[in-house]
This record gives structure tokens, C-alpha cells and sequence, in this order.
């Protein structure tokens, strides 16, 4: 491209002074004088459990701090990284390897802070500066230079990371440039073309409105979101789901409602919003090039509200031009994160504190009126507002979060409503697969006609577990389908009946499963890539390359809870109880609250049994988990064979009161009544199972050995 910086930068002169300063400018940058912003003049710092130095030597910039292995030693800062409200450093180390330091500079305060705050990071914790989860090339680089491939190598685990731009410059929003150069050096009249799709469009101009609109979320949604990467090089798709997998609104990632809790960066929480959905994007109330806001203050929102309607006491009910006055500290509550990054929540919602009562979550009230309950604020907004609230989403993907009884009705009215939010019917589809009934199927299959691709993904990967006679023929036209997201994950959920599938969707499936390797091996540097690798081999029965790939996953991140339980299942299946006995104990010590490892931990000391730990260990894993039915199945079963008939009815009927249409449930309990003559009991659980499943192939049974006794019961 010879010329084409000082031909753009004429053509456009605005944008370009408006982006140089810019947080997208300064990204990233070489370390020197005019770059970095710390400090290092022999400053300390002391937090976190470590103890670090910052100084210069022969006009390098330093840090002494604990490293590898948590030895001391001194470490040349390379690149800088980000410039407000912070500014990190990074380092280089071998294998092609940029790590990013824990010690970071307030760019505000003008002062030295440990990333982890007061808690020690261990030097084996993935989370250590040294080590992966800070690790430049495959955690930050992508998102913080331009034209940016990653070339990890599978096999060393060695990078050779390269960049077009050390920054954020143009073409890493508006893809590559080199045809509108061309235009322009050739005299032919400039249209702008985007990069993104069809080379037929050329510019946001002579495209239709909501193509520009969708256009302009493409460019941002990337980076600013959480998500999976499908291909290992970015290649400027019109649609976001033809290059990544978007993470769902998943415990721990955000609240029950779909509010902010770890980092999300800003999309899956704007497409929650009606903001998206009424056609505002990015650019409404950003600019583009400067990143600033549009409007100070109220003014940016009332450039579309009508003030005398919002900005007025009556709607917020605070003073004027107080912080409770402000529309974002209600709308828009937000976090920090990185110690002090405050980043407000994009989902736009309306506060709702009756769902804290309910289910525990925030809400911008006590955000601002820490001494007051929850209760307090839910009785201030029915008082302002009266009893009812307008439909919304949150309540019931809320209840559906919280597996109560009735969990999976509410999933399915949520899943089931087009009217909602494609992230949260998504993800109320992804949560609604464990249910594995009839209701679930029937969602799960409705789904994967959805136009919106979504919900079609999330549909494809809630089938993977159902059995194979309503999974092959419903999937098969999804290996087909126009997004990548779509296409790897009805592969995905297609790889354990891949023998099942019919001669007309072999070569489509063939195709699809290429596309879902691609999408493994580009995520091989992440634990979760290695675990799904694993999961894959597995599928095929390939368990000692599942095994091999799960304790990859480990190397990366020995805390990577989903790749020690299944490495410790699969160990156990090839007979190796004590290995897998020493995997399910270290979950435990590591997540103490990790249900699922005193479950498998139970289910182990039943094979082996010793039935006496196998109830302790349920027992444990239904305190953590009361409404699994699962756990509460088998905690039954166990307690009834060491003859603890009352406790183990109540574990028993506590399957059937979390799952009532579950007859397998029903059909236990009445087994249970049967083999210890409960006869009155067993009698009415024969009825309720009878009315449930009429055609239950152990109902006669169960009948016949009922009967006899029903009269004298009465």
C-alpha cells in the first residue's frame, strides 16, 4: 500500500485527528519516553503478597518482581499496553511470548497497583502474570493491534504472533483497504468499501439502512465482546456468528437477570437491551474515531428522550442534576473491573429490585443506597409505580437460573417468545437441555428453524445429549447452514451418530466437522480449547487422545475444573479408580462449592461400595445443589440399600417435587414404597405414575405386586 497513509490520512483528515490520542491509538506502543506513563524511577509497591520494583538502566525500563516459579528477578518492559484509566506492560519471554505484568500504573491517581489487588496470586495459578491467563498473544492481542495473526503452534505451544499496526487503526474496524486505496490513487470516483461480505457493496452509503446499522455493530462486536473464535484468522464476515461464538448469558459471566458480573464487553449485554432492538448502534452515542461520548451527561440520552418526560423529578425522583438524577446510574449501573475500570452495563434496563428479593441480584437502587435492603427499594418502586411491572425477560430467565420448581417452564415460555432477546432465548435454550424431557426436545427442535442464528446454535448444541433418533434427521440441515457458528456446532452434536447419518448428509457433514476441527485448533492455546478437543476424541472413542488432551488442558491451567472431571471419569471408565479418585479430590479442594465433584465423588464410592462415604459425598453435593434431581435420585438409592428408609424418601420425593414429569421419579419412588411394603405409599405412587405415564413399562409390574395388599392398606 505505497502512499496510501498519506492519501487517507488527507481524505480523511477529521477522522484521523480524532482517533490520534485515542484510547484505540495507544492500544499498544513500543516502550519509551513518549509511551510510558509509569513511573520508574526506583518507585515500590507493595501489594498482593509481592513486592515490586520499577526502574530504568541504559535508558530500558525495568521490573523486579516475583516470576517464574516465584523467583525474583528483573524483567525489561517491551510494549506498553492501554492508556487510561490504566496503563500495563508487557514482557517478553520465550516460545515467541509476550506475558502482561501484574504491576500497573494508575494512569488517574498517577500511581503503581497489583491487577489482583490484595489477593495472592499463586505462581502456578493460571491467572499469574507469567503465565497463561495473562498471556498477550492469545488473551489481548487480537483486540489490540491491527491485522494481528496469532501462529500458535499446537505441538510446541510456541508463538510467532505478527501485526499489520501495533494499534487499533483503521482497517481493524473497517477491514482491509488496499481496493479503496486503489480507487483513490487511480482517480476513479472513492466509495467506501467496507471489507465486510459481499465486494458487490461498496460503502454504508449505498446500502440499505439496517444493513448499515448491522454493519456498524459487526465492526465493534468483535472486540467488544466475549466470545470464541471459530476461524484462526479474522477475516472480516458480515455476520458476527460467521466468525465467532458469542458466550450467553452463563452463570458466573452474568447475574441470574442477564446483568453484568465478570467482563462481557459491552455486546451480549446490548443485544439484552430494546435500545439494540429499536435500531440505536454504537455510534449514537460514541464517537467512532475519538471514542468520546456524543453528549455529557443526561443531554446524551435526551438527544433521543424527550426531557420534559425523563430528565424531570417526577420520572427519577432525585434532584436535578444529582448522581440519582443521572440516567446511567439508573440504566446503566456499572462495575469495576481491573481493580478501576468502570464499565457500565449496556443492557439499558429498568431497575428492578424485586427480583433481588427473589433471586439475590443487583440492582441500581442499592447500588447507590448501600444502607437500605432490597426489600426497601422493591416497596419504594410499587409505591412510585404500583404493583406491576412490565414483562421483561430477567424474571424468567431468573427462575430459570435458579432451578426452582417450575425452572423449565419458564425456559421454555422464554425460549419459545420471539418478542425476546435472541441472547437471552439462547440462553434460556442452553439451560433448558439438562431438563432432557419432552418440553425441552420439543424447544430445543423448534429452535433450529429460528431465523435468528442464536438461538439456531444454541438449539443445535442443547441436542447433543438427546438420543440419536431426535438429534440426526433435525441437524442435518443445519450442517448447511449460512453462519460458521451454526454449522461447528451441529457438527459438534452430530460427531457421537456420525455413523447414523444417511449418505445425503455425509458430505455436508464431512464439511461441517473440517469447519469444527479449524475452530478446536484455533482455540488450542486456551484450556477450554484443549477440553473441547478432548470432548470431541471422545465422541469417537478415541479415549487415549481424550485423556492426552484434558491433560493439556491441565498444563495450561491446572484449576480447569471441566477438564479434570472428565479426565477423571474417562479414567475411571478404563478402570483406573484411584487415578480418577485423586482428579475428583482435587476439584473438591480446589471449588470446595463445586457440586458436581461431590456428586461424581459419590457415584465413585457407590462402584467401590462403601456406601457410607457415597451418602456423605451426595449428601454434600445436594446442600450445594438442592433442586438437581439427579443428585437427590441417587443420594435415594444409596440411603435405601444402607437402610435408611426415611431419609431416603425424602431424597426420593424430592426428585419428583423438582421434577414432577419426570416418570422415572415416580416410578422409583413407587419401587421404593413396594420393596419395603409401604403399601398405602406405594399405592399412591403406583396412581400418580399411572396418571403420568400410562404406558410405562414397569407399571404392570409394579402393579401386580401392589395389588394383593391394596385392600388391607385401606
Amino acid at each position: 500500500l505505497t502512499h496510501a497513509p498519506m492519501r487517507i490520512g488527507f481524505a480523511h483528515a477529521r477522522e484521523g485527528a480524532a482517533w490520534t490520542g485515542s484510547d484505540h491509538d495507544k492500544a499498544m506502543a513500543i516502550a519509551n519516553d513518549s509511551t510510558v506513563l509509569g513511573h520508574f524511577n526506583n518507585d515500590s509497591l507493595f501489594q498482593g503478597g509481592v513486592h515490586s520494583k520499577f526502574f530504568r538502566k541504559d535508558g530500558h525500563y525495568f521490573v523486579r518482581t516475583e516470576g517464574v516459579d516465584g523467583v525474583t528477578a528483573d524483567y525489561e518492559v517491551k510494549y506498553t499496553f492501554g492508556v487510561k484509566p490504566l496503563q500495563q506492560y508487557l514482557v517478553e519471554f520465550p516460545g515467541g511470548r509476550l506475558q502482561t505484568l501484574a504491576t500497573t500504573w494508575d494512569s488517574r491517581e498517577s500511581k503503581w497497583f497489583n491487577i489482583a489487588g490484595d489477593q495472592k496470586v499463586a505462581p502456578d495459578d493460571w491467572l499469574h502474570w507469567t503465565r497463561d491467563g495473562q498471556n498477550w498473544n492469545g488473551m489481548c492481542a487480537d483486540c489490540h493491534s491491527t491485522g494481528l495473526q496469532k501462529n500458535y503452534d499446537i505441538a510446541t505451544g510456541t508463538f510467532k504472533t505478527t501485526w499489520k499496526e501495533i494499534n487499533v487503526s483503521c482497517e481493524a474496524c473497517h477491514g482491509p483497504g488496499g481496493e479503496h486505496v486503489k480507487q483513490v490513487n487511480s482517480g476513479m470516483i472513492s466509495k467506501w468499501l467496507s471489507g465486510y461480505g459481499d465486494e458487490n457493496h461498496h460503502g454504508v452509503y449505498g446500502i440499505a439502512a439496517h444493513e448499515k446499522a448491522d454493519r456498524e455493530i459487526m465492526a465493534c462486536a468483535p472486540c467488544h465482546s466475549r466470545r470464541m473464535g471459530l476461524r484462526k484468522e479474522y477475516e472480516y464476515h458480515a455476520n458476527y456468528s460467521d466468525e465467532y461464538s458469542l458466550e450467553l448469558l452463563g452463570e458466573n459471566i452474568y447475574f441470574p437477570d442477564g446483568q453484568i458480573q465478570a467482563e462481557d464487553y459491552e455486546y451480549g449485554s446490548f443485544l439484552q437491551s430494546k435500545m439494540y432492538h429499536k435500531g440505536v448502534r454504537c455510534s449514537d452515542c460514541h464517537d467512532p474515531h475519538s471514542l468520546k461520548i456524543k453528549a455529557p451527561d443526561n443531554a446524551l440520552c435526551t438527544r433521543c428522550h424527550d426531557a420534559a418526560k425523563v430528565d424531570v423529578v417526577s420520572h427519577h425522583r432525585h434532584g436535578i442534576g444529582s448522581a440519582g438524577g443521572l440516567c446511567v446510574n439508573c440504566h446503566m449501573p456499572g462495575k469495576n473491573y481491573m481493580q478501576i475500570d468502570f464499565r457500565r452495563d449496556h443492557s439499558l434496563r429498568i431497575p428492578r429490585p424485586d427480583l433481588s428479593v427473589q433471586y439475590g441480584t443487583p440492582n441500581a437502587c442499592n447500588g447507590c443506597h448501600t444502607d437500605k435492603s432490597a426489600q426497601w427499594a422493591a416497596d419504594k418502586v410499587v409505591e412510585w409505580h404500583g404493583p406491576v411491572r412490565k414483562p421483561h425477560f430477567s424474571e424468567l430467565l431468573a427462575l430459570g437460573r435458579s432451578g426452582k420448581p417450575g425452572a423449565d417452564l419458564a425456559l421454555a415460555k422464554l425460549a419459545d417468545d420471539s418478542s425476546f432477546p435472541a441472547i437471552a432465548r439462547a440462553t434460556a435454550l442452553n439451560l433448558l437441555a439438562a431438563y432432557m424431557g419432552d418440553l425441552a426436545k420439543a424447544s430445543l427442535q423448534r429452535g433450529l428453524r429460528d431465523p435468528q442464528p442464536l438461538i439456531r446454535q444454541a438449539a443445535a448444541t442443547g441436542l447433543q445429549d438427546f438420543p440419536e433418533s431426535d438429534r440426526v434427521t433435525p441437524l442435518l440441515p443445519l450442517l448447511k447452514d449460512p453462519l460458521l457458528a451454526v454449522r461447528v456446532a451441529a457438527a459438534n452434536s452430530l460427531l457421537g451418530v456420525s455413523p447414523l447419518i444417511p449418505d445425503s448428509g455425509r458430505t455436508a457433514f464431512q464439511a461441517a466437522w473440517k469447519e469444527a476441527q479449524v475452530a478446536k485448533e484455533a482455540n488450542a492455546f486456551f484450556p477450554a480449547g484443549r477440553f473441547n478437543m478432548g470432548q470431541a476424541f471422545e465422541k469417537q472413542g478415541m479415549e487415549d487422545s481424550a485423556a492426552k488432551a484434558y491433560a493439556e488442558a491441565l498444563g495450561i491451567d491446572n484449576r480447569f475444573i471441566p477438564a479434570r472431571i472428565n479426565l477423571a471419569q474417562l479414567l475411571n471408565r478404563k478402570g483406573k479408580a484411584d487415578s480418577a479418585e485423586y482428579h475428583f479430590r482435587e476439584c473438591i479442594r480446589l471449588n470446595p462449592e463445586f457440586a458436581d465433584a461431590y456428586y461424581f465423588m459419590g457415584l465413585l464410592m457407590t462402584e467401590r461400595g462403601t456406601l457410607d462415604s457415597a451418602s456423605v459425598y451426595l449428601g454434600l453435593a445436594s446442600q450445594r445443589l438442592p433442586n438437581d434431581p439427579r443428585i437427590s435420585y441417587n443420594l435415594g438409592l444409596v440411603l435405601e440399600k444402607l437402610g435408611k428408609i426415611p431419609e431416603g424418601e425424602k431424597a426420593l420425593r424430592n426428585c419428583s417435587r423438582i421434577d414432577p414429569n419426570n416418570p422415572e421419579y415416580r416410578y422409583t419412588l413407587a419401587w421404593f414404597f413396594t420393596m419395603h411394603k409401604l403399601w398405602q405409599k406405594a399405592e399412591v405412587a403406583l396412581s400418580e405414575l399411572r396418571q403420568l405415564s400410562p404406558n410405562h413399562p414397569g407399571l404392570e409390574e409394579l402393579a401386580k405386586e401392589i395389588g394383593p395388599h391394596q385392600i388391607e392398606s385401606r
